[in-house]
């Protein structure tokens, strides 16, 4: 059985650097020998062909941190939200083939993307509203690089 995929993209997160605010902290140690700069780079996510599942929301996140000029710290996250049953057809979390797609220029569909993250199910949650029940799934990618090691939860090419 095959899972339906559902594709969530960014125009650029190189675009999204200059349109969103960005953290960067520089710290000297007085003598001038040891230099600390953290930058965070956020953008917010949609999907890349909005009529086929226009509830799908995200966010994705790029930190790091150097010293005297070398990464000491480098991570990038991002988590998709959708409902489950969707128009997708996706009735079990478990099963679905969430995808964030990193692409550059104005947004297409379907987008050409510089990169592609699988993501894993990380949390299901079932509400109870007016309506009914509403069961969201979120999905998540963490790609880090700390001190020479590389630590995943999902993977990106």
């Amino acid at each position: 059985m095959r899972a339906k995929t559902l594709v969530i993209t960014t125009i650029c997160l190189l675009v999204s650097a200059l349109s969103l605010p960005a953290v960067s902290h520089a710290k000297n140690g007085g003598s001038g020998s040891s230099s600390t700069t953290q930058t965070r780079v956020a953008a917010e996510l949609t999907p890349a062909c909005p009529d086929a599942e226009p509830g799908a929301e995200g966010m994705a996140r790029r930190d790091t941190r150097t010293r005297n000029a070398v990464v000491r710290s480098d991570q990038f996250m991002g988590h998709v939200e959708v409902s489950i049953p969707n128009g997708l057809g996706i009735t079990d979390p478990a099963t679905a083939d969430i995808r964030l797609k990193l692409s550059k220029g104005p947004a297409a569909c379907p987008p050409t993307p510089y990169a592609e993250c699988r993501l894993v199910l990380d949390e299901v949650e079932v509400e109870e509203e007016d309506d009914g029940v509403q069961t969201k799934a979120e999905y998540v990618v963490r790609v880090r690089m700390e001190r020479g090691t590389l630590r995943m939860k999902g993977t990106c090419d």
